[in-house]
This record gives structure tokens, C-alpha cells and sequence, in this order.
């Protein structure tokens, strides 16, 4: 069966994943170091990124084959293909228990089945909230999706926040002990889940938009179906972006306090994307056409710039 609908999270999500590994090192490492009283933590192979990886993207895929098969007469009437509607309905459940399964056995595998560990680690918990989350966003009657804001906060969490809070939690928690309080790292996670849940709140509500149309035609009542898609452009930019942009600021300048190089990344990123915009002719655009200039435009750093700038300085540092 084709899974490129996946390839969607996959493009998107997992270079934000690689980069909270990466990040884990470069920024937290000396922390970590003092914390564990000299003990040096590091990974002897690529065993524990390849299970965690495996885990993300089999999930991901149960969630979009999941959604798929929850909208087969929504989409017949929208006219839109759909990957479940052209396989038997056993079919594509075996291939939901499979993807299930897969995602089930290498998280265990992380854990070297260790179930006491598995069961301990708070990333597991928030692992099967993951799974909960995808199923009520489409599975009838709860259907998240078609809830109005509900949908849109549920969207965010399991398609942003998540993600990044299971990563953090999972290759953080699992070497740190917790007799000593870090008002770093606390800062620095109460950051990152209103930096992502914002990012997750933008991205959807634009996905909303671009698919308005369909959703209509299918009677799938979203949040933007019922309310002005151009109201919701203005609220992006007025209030969403903005927020946004703060919240990345303290998100940069926590990370560059330990890694100070990590701050003439984002200057640089600034710079690229001051010229990718030709920044002096900004003033002289028509209104409108600024209105939808800079919708997207943070996603750049953080599925591209971010996770690279991050190798970069690792790769000089060591």
C-alpha cells in the first residue's frame, strides 16, 4: 500500500525530532555531566535513535491510514482520493494493527524490553497519549476534527507539542536524576510547549483554510467551516505570528545561554530570510499580498534551519 501521506509528517516533523536529539547533546550535555557527578552519558550506537525513529514513524502512519479509513464517505463526497477506499476493509485494518504493532515493539525494543523501565518512563505515557489523540481526532462519534477548536488544539498537540515533548522526555529524563531542580531546563520546557503548541495552532488553522473548499463539499464541519477564512488570516498575523516570534526569541536566547553559537545561527537565519524576502522592498508591497507573505515563513527554521545549524555546531565543537 502507498503510505506517501505519511512522507508528509515524515518531511516535516522528524528533522524538529532530530534536532531535540541533537539539541540534547549540544545544549544540555555539560548539565548533564555535572548532575550525573562525572558520569558521561552518550549513545555506543545508533540502536536506541533507530528504534525511537521506527516508534515515531509507524504511529505517524496508523495515525494518517486511521484517518483515512475514518474518512472514506467524507471523501467520496468531496470527490478526494482515498488511499483506504481502494483496499477491503480488512485490509487496511490488518495494516493499522501492523503499523500498531511495529511502532509497539520497537519502543520496547528502545527500552531493551525492560518492562519496569518502559512502564517508568514518562515519554511512554505521553507515547499512548500520542495513539489516543490520533484516534479521537477522526473515530466517530468523538471526532475531534469536526469539534470546532477542539479539533484545532487537538491537531496541534498530537501533530507539533507531542512529538517534541516525547523526544525531550525521552532522552532527557532517562539520564538526569530529579534530586536537583533545573530552572534552565524548566524555562526551557515551559518554552517549548507554548513555542509548539503556537507553531501547531498556526499550521493547522492554515491547512484548514487551504482545504475550506473540500471540507465543505464533504460536510466535514472544521473550525474554519464555520467561520471567515480572511478573519482568521488577520489573526495569524496580528496575534499568532507575533506570540510566535516572542516565544522563539526566548527559545533561542535559552539554548544560546549554554551554546552561544547557537544565536549567530538564528542572526544568520534572519539575514537569509531578510534577503530571501528582499526586506527593503516590504514597505512598498500592496497590503494584501503582505498579508500572506509570512504565513509559513518560521516553518523554514524550524524543519531546515534548526536541525542543521545544530550538526553544524556539533560538528565544530567535536
Amino acid at each position: 500500500m502507498k503510505l506517501l501521506r505519511a512522507n508528509i509528517w515524515w518531511n516535516a516533523i522528524v528533522p524538529q525530532v532530530l534536532a531535540w536529539v541533537y539539541l540534547f547533546f549540544a545544549v544540555f550535555y555539560w548539565q548533564i555531566y555535572t548532575v550525573t557527578t562525572g558520569h558521561v552519558y552518550y549513545y555506543r550506537s545508533l540502536q536506541p535513535l533507530a528504534a525511537f525513529l521506527l516508534t515515531l514513524f509507524s504511529v505517524s502512519a496508523f495515525g494518517y491510514l486511521f484517518n483515512d479509513i475514518c474518512d472514506i464517505e467524507s471523501d467520496r463526497r468531496a470527490g478526494k482520493k482515498n488511499m483506504a477506499a481502494t483496499y477491503s476493509t480488512g485490509a487496511v485494518g490488518l495494516l493499522a494493527l501492523i503499523l500498531l504493532a511495529a511502532g509497539a515493539a520497537s519502543w520496547m525494543w528502545y527500552f531493551q524490553f525492560d518492562v519496569f523501565a518502559l512502564l517508568k518512563a514518562p515519554s511512554t505515557w505521553l507515547l499512548l497519549l500520542q495513539v489516543a489523540s490520533l484516534v479521537a481526532y477522526s473515530l466517530p462519534p468523538v471526532r475531534l476534527k469536526e469539534r470546532g477548536l477542539a479539533g484545532v488544539i487537538a491537531d496541534a498537540f498530537y501533530g507539533h507539542l507531542n512529538p517534541a515533548l516525547i523526544t525531550i522526555s525521552l532522552f532527557y529524563f532517562g539520564v538526569v536524576t530529579i534530586n536537583r531542580v533545573n530552572t534552565l531546563l524548566l524555562c526551557f520546557y515551559l518554552v517549548v510547549i507554548m513555542l509548539w503548541f503556537i507553531k501547531g495552532l498556526r499550521n493547522i488553522l492554515l491547512h484548514q483554510i487551504e482545504d475550506r473548499k473540500r471540507d465543505r463539499r464533504s460536510g466535514v464541519k472544521t473550525y474554519i467551516a464555520s467561520h471567515s477564512a480572511l478573519a482568521t488570516v488577520n489573526f495569524i498575523n496580528r496575534v499568532i505570528l507575533p506570540t510566535e516570534a516572542a516565544f522563539l526569541l526566548v527559545f533561542v536566547f535559552i539554548c544560546s545561554y549554554e551554546l552561544p553559537p547557537f544565536f549567530l545561527s538564528f542572526i544568520f537565519f534572519a539575514i537569509v530570510s531578510y534577503l530571501k524576502f528582499s526586506g527593503w522592498k516590504l514597505a512598498y508591497l500592496p497590503k494584501r499580498q503582505l498579508k500572506f507573505k509570512f504565513l509559513y515563513f518560521l516553518n523554514d527554521y524550524y524543519e531546515g534551519w534548526l536541525p542543521v545549524s545544530l550538526l553544524i555546531i556539533l560538528s565544530v565543537y567535536d
